[in-house]
C-alpha cells in the first residue's frame, strides 16, 4: 500500500509538470490496475477505503498515520470571535464607525497643521498685510 501511495506522489508530480498544452495524462496505480477512468460512488477507491488493524498495538496499519501538520492545524482552527457577526453587531457597527471620524478627524487636523506649515504668504488671520 505504502508504494502505491508513493508511486501515486510520483504521478501526480509527472503530471503537474506536463505542459499546458498536452492532455494526455498518467493514471493513478489504482485506476490503471483496475481498469477504471475514474472513480466513483459506485466503484470508490480502495486505498482510500481500506482499513487495516494494527494487531498488537491496537491502531490502524492501514492508512499510515500523518505526522502532525501545522498548516493544516490553523486551517480548521476555530477563527477569533468577531462582535460583527454577533448580536451586539449594531453596537460594534457604531464603534467602528466612532474609530473611523477620530482617524479622519486626527487625519485632517494633521494636514492642516501641515498646510500651515509650510505656508509662506500673509497671514491675514494674524493681522499680516502682503
Amino acid at each position: 500500500m505504502g508504494r502505491i501511495a508513493e508511486a501515486d506522489k510520483q504521478v501526480a508530480r509527472v503530471n503537474s509538470s506536463a505542459p499546458s498544452g498536452e492532455s494526455r495524462r498518467l493514471r493513478v496505480v489504482e485506476l490503471q490496475g483496475r481498469n477504471l477512468d475514474r472513480f466513483s460512488r459506485a466503484a470508490p477507491s480502495n486505498l482510500d477505503e481500506l482499513r487495516l488493524p494494527m494487531w498488537e498495538a491496537g491502531g490502524p496499519e492501514w492508512p499510515v498515520s500523518k505526522p502532525f501538520n501545522a498548516a493544516m492545524a490553523a486551517a480548521v482552527a476555530p477563527r477569533p470571535f468577531n462582535p460583527r457577526y454577533s448580536a451586539d453587531w449594531a453596537k460594534a457597527k457604531e464603534d467602528e464607525a466612532r474609530v473611523l471620524r477620530e482617524q479622519q478627524v486626527r487625519e485632517a487636523a494633521e494636514r492642516e497643521a501641515k498646510a500651515l506649515e509650510n505656508y509662506r504668504g500673509p497671514r491675514w488671520w494674524q493681522g499680516e498685510r502682503a
